[in-house]
C-alpha cells in the first residue's frame, strides 16, 4: 500500500469529545499513514499522538500556545492573546513570546514531535511586519529546540499581495533553510455547510496554493503548509455522511491538495472541542472519526507526485475574487 503523504487530523482542546481519537491514530499509523493531532493549551489527543511517534510513526503534531501560564504578560497584553502587538520591535516581541512558551510548554511533551503555533488569525494588512516577526520568533524557538508554524491566517485570507511583502518573503526564505523545523500555517473553511469543499476552490478551500505560487515567483522552495483549522464553519458542519466524501473520495479535497499543492502536509478538521462558542459542533464532528478511519485504511490512498517540476513554472496570479460588498 502506498502511504498517504498528507495527514488528516482533528482539532482538540479541553474539554473535548475525543473518544476514539487514540484508536483513529493507531489504526492509521499501523497501516503506514501519516498521523496528525492538534490541541490548544492542553495535551488532549497529543499524548496518544506522541506515543505513536515514539514507536517510529510519521506525523504532524501541533500545540497552540494561547494563554500565558506560569508567566505574566507584558503591560497592555491580554492573557489570552491571539495576535501580536503590530508595529512593535519584532525581535523584542519575539523575546516575549519565547518567554510565554517556555513557561507554558507541557513538560510531558517532546519538542521534536510538535510544531508550536503562537499567533492566530492575524491582520492580513500587517503581513510585512508579521513576516519579519516570524523570522525572529522562529529563529529563537529553533534555538530552544522547538518547531514553529505561523501565521495561521484566517479562512479566506490573505490576499495575493500579502504573500509577497518583503517581510513575508523573508519568512519563506527562512523556512526554505529549515523545512524540518518551520512551517507555514493557514486556515481554510467553506463558510457554508451547503457548499462542498471543492466548490469553494480557489478563494476559500485551496487558497494556500498562492503560497506556492508566491514562492516560486521569487525563486524560493515552497514551505511545508499546515492547514491547522479546516472545515465548513466555526460552529457548524454537514453530517459525516455528506462531509467525509468531500474529504477523501476519489476527487475529494485530499486528492486536490496532493495534485495541486503538494507541500501541504497536514489538514486538521475543526473541531472536537466542547466549547459553548462553537455550539454542538463537537457532536457533529465526532461521528466523522470512525468512518474516516475506515475509508483511509481500506483504500489505496493518494500520494503527492514524486516530481514537482510541474509546479516550477511561473504561475499566473488569479483574477481578484468577487466583491462581496458589491
Amino acid at each position: 500500500m502506498t502511504k498517504l503523504k498528507l495527514a488528516v487530523g482533528f482539532h482538540a482542546n479541553t474539554p473535548c469529545h475525543c473518544d476514539g481519537i487514540g484508536a483513529y491514530l493507531q489504526k492509521l499509523a499501523s497501516n503506514g499513514h501519516m498521523i496528525s493531532a492538534k490541541s490548544i493549551d492542553s495535551t488532549a489527543s497529543l499524548v496518544d499522538y506522541q506515543q505513536l511517534r515514539d514507536q517510529g510513526r510519521d506525523g504532524i503534531g501541533v500545540f497552540r500556545c494561547l494563554a500565558w501560564k506560569n508567566a505574566t504578560p507584558p503591560p497592555g497584553w491580554e492573557r489570552d492573546q491571539d495576535v501580536p502587538p503590530y508595529g512593535a520591535n519584532p525581535f523584542e516581541t519575539a523575546i516575549e513570546y519565547r518567554r510565554k512558551l517556555r513557561a507554558a510548554w507541557p513538560p510531558e511533551l517532546k519538542k521534536e514531535y510538535f510544531y508550536v503555533e503562537m499567533i492566530n488569525e492575524c491582520d492580513k494588512h500587517q503581513s510585512d511586519w508579521l513576516g519579519y516577526f516570524m523570522v525572529e520568533l522562529g529563529t529563537l524557538l529553533m534555538a530552544d529546540g522547538f518547531k514553529f508554524a505561523g501565521p495561521s491566517w484566517s479562512g479566506g485570507e490573505p490576499e495575493p499581495e500579502h504573500n509577497r511583502t518583503p517581510g513575508m518573503l523573508e519568512w519563506f526564505r527562512l523556512v526554505e533553510k529549515h523545512p524540518e523545523h518551520l512551517a507555514h500555517s493557514v486556515h481554510e473553511y467553506t463558510f457554508d455547510t451547503e457548499k462542498s469543499m471543492k466548490d469553494s476552490i480557489p478563494w476559500l478551500m485551496g487558497r494556500c496554493k498562492d503560497v506556492n505560487d508566491a514562492c516560486l515567483e521569487n525563486g524560493i522552495t515552497p514551505p511545508p503548509i499546515l492547514i491547522t483549522e479546516w472545515g465548513w464553519g466555526a460552529d457548524d458542519a454537514p453530517s459525516w455522511h455528506n462531509g467525509n466524501p468531500q474529504i477523501i473520495k476519489e476527487d475529494g479535497m485530499i486528492e486536490w491538495y496532493l495534485e495541486n499543492v503538494a507541500y501541504v502536509t497536514a489538514v486538521v478538521l475543526w473541531a472536537l472541542e466542547q466549547d459553548l462558542k462553537w455550539g454542538k459542533l463537537a457532536d457533529v464532528i465526532h461521528p466523522y472519526i470512525t468512518p474516516l478511519e475506515n475509508i483511509i485504511v481500506k483504500r489505496e490512498p493518494w500520494t503527492a507526485p514524486a516530481d514537482l517540476d510541474q509546479q516550477e513554472d511561473k504561475p499566473e496570479v488569479p483574477p481578484p475574487p468577487p466583491d462581496d460588498d458589491a
